[in-house]
């Protein structure tokens, strides 16, 4: 039995394969023997570790999303005023680097699989319900310090994600006219604009 470190990294090792084939392949032409040769392991070894692809990809969606979060959570642990902090944490979803495009690639293959999978629903359900509560503490300490001003933060909250959404799969899809700098300020304009303090 291999040590309980080795194992740790073995399984991260695997995952990260795993993100990688989700990019390349896709969910639904994802196969076992793909990601052994993309982690340079036998797919007994992945069957080792995983009992079925499908263990294997619900393991791979959890990892990114607990990954995700944590990320994030450095952003709201700065001694920083609440714009600074959203505004830093919004851009954080814009796809301008290769961490952050692999995790978009990585959610849009959730999202298809979770129409078929319940199990893959609910990571999705948890993983929106962590990012809501993010955005909204940020807003809160916003309207609490002052910086914002905002009456349905939920509302809010939900219109903040739908957009990043929308303007992330335009972005991976090469739109033309929606890149990531475009994705970027729309973002920031939306902020300044909507919870902007009123200064009149």
């Amino acid at each position: 039995m291999a040590r309980p470190s080795v194992e740790a990294e073995r399984r991260e090792q695997i995952m990260a394969a795993t993100r990688r084939v989700l990019v390349t392949r896709g969910l639904t032409l994802l196969r076992v023997s793909d990601v052994a040769k993309a982690a340079s392991l036998s797919p007994g070894i992945i069957h080792y570790y995983f009992d079925s692809k499908e263990e294997l990809l619900r393991a791979t969606f959890d990892d990114a999303f607990h990954a995700s979060l944590d990320r994030r959570k450095s952003i709201i642990a700065k001694d920083e005023p609440a714009d600074v902090k959203l505004h830093a944490l919004l851009r954080t979803y814009v796809p301008q680097d290769e961490r952050t495009v692999e995790s978009w690639h990585v959610w849009l293959q959730l999202w298809t699989g979770a129409l078929q999978d319940p199990d893959l629903r609910n990571i999705n359900e948890r993983a929106y319900g962590e990012w809501r509560a993010l955005i909204g503490a940020v807003i809160t300490q916003g309207i609490e310090t002052g910086v914002f001003e905002c009456s349905d933060t939920a509302l809010v909250v939900n219109q903040l994600i739908s957009m990043i959404d929308g303007l992330a799969v335009q972005v991976l899809l090469e739109s033309g006219e929606i890149t990531p700098d475009e994705m970027a300020r729309l973002c920031d304009e939306y902020v300044d604009t909507l919870l902007a303090v009123d200064a009149g």
